[in-house]
């Protein structure tokens, strides 16, 4: 969007950056501009359209209730209406799609969704004529208009309903046709259609290619990408190929509740849940959002369990809604105490929206049936959004095992889900839960044993997401195991033997795409970009990656986390990376350039709306972390660094402070293409996917800075200069900086 439409249509700048963080905030938003009033009809379209791809389709139903009928609304109603997928909905969408059809409003998008329809009833009621009629419809439109969506399904269902040699002509001219889109049109949906022409020409390596563009480019976007991955399955068997052939690029984050103990009490005669096991219960949590890929979190918020994993879940990016049995203040006084502060500040976050079931705190004797009615919103809530997502929700419970009494308790919770043949997660809170099989009324007791920390994740067979290693029982036919899994805590070891020697890898990956004020431009890959780093650290080299992005990425933000957060993650063992994409800025401060980060709420070019880099001198100064990296990818980033030194403190020679930027000091960084990565980043990815350069399993800062700076310097051959530069920041005392190759166990 150019900076003049911006101007004219602020709401659409509010309503992007919000749609960038998460749907909560995308809905806290649109409240507000509702609340103003004066609202555009195509700020109301963006708004919906944004709700269903993020799988809020009720939400989008209500925008457009409220917005002026025509063709567009239609659509859009038509396909929250098929997301949504209650009874009757699919009919109706069907009903308002033919009606544009009647109208001769059977544009693109139209015939693409007229047909979509077609095609999910010739699925559902094993109906081939039904088919037909989609290709019909698909066909026509492609022909009418030369839009690639229609085109590249009448391409799929030809293979299915004509052959491959029908299907083959169609893809190659939706590749054609995709070569002739402008850049400005070039999103999720064109890399998907690429990806799917690719397919069904046969080449998968250059589908997953696409396929991977596509989910990167939006990975909010969690209903499309389930579509294209189920649309992938249905391509790869008509191929003759197995049809989770592809499951690995399309990463839709997993819905998981929780229900868990109260942290115990200073008075509390029998421990349950006592405070010295508060770290490792924490552990726990993130190990089990980190093995299921947790995305998107439902539960309460009291004390204990429920604000440790809805800290953690937030931590790694994800979404959550709470759900109060009644209002917060009297909630507080019943099952929060002093823990007040983390309460607020998790009902607070952008990606955290609240219901309250009731109005007022009920009277004592009825406190357990509002407590059992909030953990039944908790499993209809989560029930809902996994299934739209095309999978089932995963309970984790910070559990000891006993049975309860009173309603509303953890055992009821966990009786619950299992009664409704859905699976739980139970970390033990304290030594004495870990033999316990006494587990709740009506519910037989796992026979497997307690997994240990040292159980490494693999992929259910039954094709859910990563869990731990199987007991001896899990030999056993998938219909006869138990559905309730017991895992315990344990110590995280340092390895001695290993180069480094890091008791943990943490990274805080902060990318800015839109900013808030018109003095800063956008910067399409900047998301992107922290999103891939902090995927391939990750998954590849084993660390445990916290994200800031879009409009989350404020000054305070941005402080809390370095100041206030990692120190509170961290120890003396660690190896922290610290990746920032968005725009640096210079400034000349007494005579003096100075580089700063401009956080997404810098409206202006102003001292004060900048975060200055000797403030991150200053904030990582305390970080217990034995060794920390600062990755830069912005302008005048070699303006960023300084010179090394020891100030007040004793040095020590194992203590690291590097920084690698992506540019020198008066140098412009390049964002790439859009839908892509930048130069810088795309090298950094390339030496972390690969191991460069060491040929010993282990590489070096340094080694990994020389890398980027000649692959940079390969790829802008010709054009303007880049050059990503390796420096010291203040308190590096010469220690190294050690990456485990990605080919090493």
């Amino acid at each position: 969007m150019s900076d003049s439409a911006g101007r004219e249509r602020p709401h659409r700048i509010r309503l992007a950056a919000a749609a960038a963080a998460s749907p909560e905030r995308l809905l806290e938003t649109w409240a507000a501009i509702e609340a103003e009033g004066d609202i555009a009809t195509e700020d109301r379209h963006f708004a919906a359209e944004c709700l269903v791809g993020m799988a809020r389709p009720d939400e989008a139903l209500k925008v457009l209730a409220e917005t002026e009928a025509g063709v567009r609304t239609d659509q859009l109603r038509a396909l929250a209406l098929d997301r949504r997928g209650e009874p009757g909905d699919r009919d109706a969408a069907l009903e308002i799609l033919v009606g544009l059809r009647m109208q001769d409003a059977l544009d693109g998008e139209t015939g693409g969704m007229l047909g979509g329809r077609y095609k999910r009833r010739g699925r559902d009621q094993g109906d081939r004529g039904q088919l037909e009629a989609a290709l019909d419809v698909y066909r026509e439109t492609w022909l009418d208009t030369k839009d690639t969506y229609p085109g590249i399904n009448a391409a799929a269902l030809s293979l299915e309903l004509e052959g491959p040699e029908a299907s083959r002509a169609l893809a190659k001219d939706v590749l054609a046709a995709l070569d002739h889109v402008p850049v400005a049109e070039v999103n999720h949906w064109t890399h998907a259609t690429r990806g799917e022409a690719h397919l069904l020409l046969g080449d998968l390596d250059e589908a997953r290619r696409w396929y991977r563009k596509a989910v990167a480019s939006d990975p909010n976007a969690v209903g499309g990408i389930v579509s294209m991955r189920d649309q992938a399955r249905v391509n790869l068997v008509n191929l003759g190929e197995s049809a989770d052939a592809l499951d690995d690029v399309f990463t839709v984050r997993t819905v998981a509740a929780f229900t868990g103990h109260m942290l115990d009490a200073e008075d509390r005669p029998t421990p349950r849940f006592p405070r010295e096991s508060e770290g490792v219960v924490r552990e726990r949590i993130l190990e089990r959002l980190r093995a299921l890929n947790v995305g998107f979190g439902f539960s309460s918020a009291a004390r204990g369990g429920d604000i440790l994993f809805l800290e953690e879940l937030l931590g790694r990016g994800g979404s959550a809604l709470v759900v109060l049995p009644f209002p917060a203040e009297a909630f507080i006084e019943t099952s929060v105490g002093n823990w007040a502060p983390r309460f607020r500040s998790v009902l607070t976050h952008p990606r955290v929206g609240v219901e309250v079931i009731l109005d007022a705190a009920p009277a004592d004797a009825d406190m357990g049936p509002a407590f059992a009615e909030c953990n039944r919103v908790v499993r209809e809530k989560a029930v809902q959004i996994a299934r739209r997502l095309g999978g089932e929700p995963t309970l984790i419970a910070v559990w000891d095992g006993r049975p309860q009494e009173e309603a509303g308790g953890t055992a009821h919770a966990v009786a619950d889900w299992l009664a409704a043949g859905l699976r739980c997660d139970v970390i033990a809170p304290n030594d004495e839960a870990r033999g316990d099989q006494r587990i709740a009324p009506g519910v037989e007791p796992p026979t497997d044993p307690a997994i240990t920390p040292a159980d490494q994740p693999r992929m259910d067979p039954e094709g859910g997401a990563p869990v731990a290693l199987p007991s001896e029982d899990e030999a056993a036919p998938l219909g006869e195991r138990p559905l309730l899994r017991k895992i315990v805590g344990g110590e995280r070891s340092v390895s001695s033997t290993e180069p480094g020697g890091y008791g943990r890898r943490v990274c805080l990956s902060i990318g800015i795409t839109g900013y808030t004020g018109e003095a800063w431009r956008p910067l399409p890959n900047a998301e992107r970009d922290a999103l891939d780093v902090g995927e391939v650290l990750e998954r590849l080299h084993g660390f445990e990656t916290h994200y800031l992005m879009g409009a989350e990425a404020t000054g305070d933000a941005i402080a809390y986390a370095l100041q206030d957060d990692l120190p509170a993650r961290v120890s003396a063992d660690d190896l922290v990376v610290v990746y920032f994409a968005g725009h640096g800025h210079t400034l000349s401060v007494s005579g003096e350039q100075q580089g700063f980060i401009v956080p997404v709420d810098a409206h202006e070019q102003r001292l004060s709306r900048l975060i200055k880099v000797d403030y991150l001198s200053d904030w990582s100064a305390d970080l217990p972390c034995r060794h920390l990296l600062y990755i830069f990818d912005s302008c005048f980033s070699g303006s960023l660094v300084r010179t090394a030194g020891t100030g007040r403190r004793t040095p020590d020679p194992n203590r690291a402070r590097l920084a690698i930027t992506a540019g020198k000091a008066d140098e412009v960084v390049l964002d790439g293409p859009p839908g892509g990565n930048s130069p810088f980043a795309t090298t950094l990815i390339e030496a972390l996917r690969t191991g460069a350069p060491g040929g010993d399993g282990y590489f070096t800062a340094n080694e990994l800075a020389s890398f980027v700076e000649r692959g940079v310097r390969r790829r802008l051959e010709g054009g303007p200069g880049q050059t990503p530069t390796l420096a010291q920041l203040k308190d590096h005392d010469g220690g190294v900086i050690i990456f485990r190759s990605a080919r090493q166990p």
